[in-house]
């Protein structure tokens, strides 16, 4: 079967719908299409990358009791490739990484993992598919600030191995001190309590917490939002 493109949707509202198209193209680099005649205002953007390891969703959608979070949507993303989901406040960015990682649980459609179906009902059958999230809000969703740098970063290590699988001191030295060094934390000091660090450190220590699971798949919600321009250079370099 031939290679698919990796790709989502922008729906787009007003009369300069062919102005969005063009905006969007620029801005993101990727060429937007027209996918049907019958879909005026939504466009598909198209990115190329390689074969090997990919995740594909169809129609996959989740609805609360109050409000529609997201409308069914269809997503194929393959090893290599970045792909960016852009959108104003309420376009379902935050809701979609959360369906895809486990976090949210859909209500329809079907997704696929190397072509086979896979159910993603819990942040930990994302984990065990390697698939991992960092959340947009860094305080209230990621870090425990009464744990300590060492804690934080090893946690979804942990709970990957299972909570009765204590993973070995040696282990968790290794790693924490490879993603501090790798992401620059100050200080160097894997026993402080991570409430005490900057935002840009904390957000450091949260994407080594889920590098550290080696994932096939990273999802980065906002990953430099409210962070200095120091530490948002550290992690773009990383």
């Amino acid at each position: 079967m031939a290679r698919r493109l990796a790709g989502f949707m922008i729906d787009c509202h007003g009369d300069d719908l062919a102005g969005a198209r063009v905006f969007w193209s620029q801005a993101l680099g990727l060429p937007i299409l027209d996918p049907d005649e019958g879909s005026a205002g939504r466009y598909a953007l198209l990115g190329k990358g390689p074969g090997g390891w990919h995740i594909e969703t169809q129609c996959v959608g989740h609805a609360s009791r109050l409000h529609l979070d997201i409308e069914a949507t269809d997503i194929e993303v393959h090893k290599g490739e970045v792909v960016g989901v852009a959108g104003l406040l309420g376009s379902g960015r935050t809701e979609l990484a959360r369906l895809l990682s486990g976090a949210d649980k859909s209500d329809a459609g079907t997704i696929r993992i190397h072509g086979k179906k896979t159910s993603l009902n819990t942040p930990v059958a994302g984990l065990a598919n390697r698939i991992a999230y960092s959340t947009e809000d860094r305080r209230d969703d990621g870090i425990v600030g009464d744990l300590s740098v060492r804690e934080n970063i090893m946690l979804a290590v942990q709970a990957k191995r299972g909570w009765l699988r204590r993973v070995p001191k040696r282990e968790v030295d290794v790693l924490v001190k490879t993603y501090m060094e790798r992401f620059s934390v100050r200080p160097n000091d894997p026993d402080r309590p991570i409430r005490l660090l900057s935002g840009g450190n904390q957000q450091k220590v949260l994407l080594g917490r889920w590098l550290a699971t080696e994932p096939e798949l990273l999802l980065l919600d906002e990953p430099t939002r409210g962070i200095d321009i120091g530490a948002k250079a550290d992690i773009q370099e990383t």
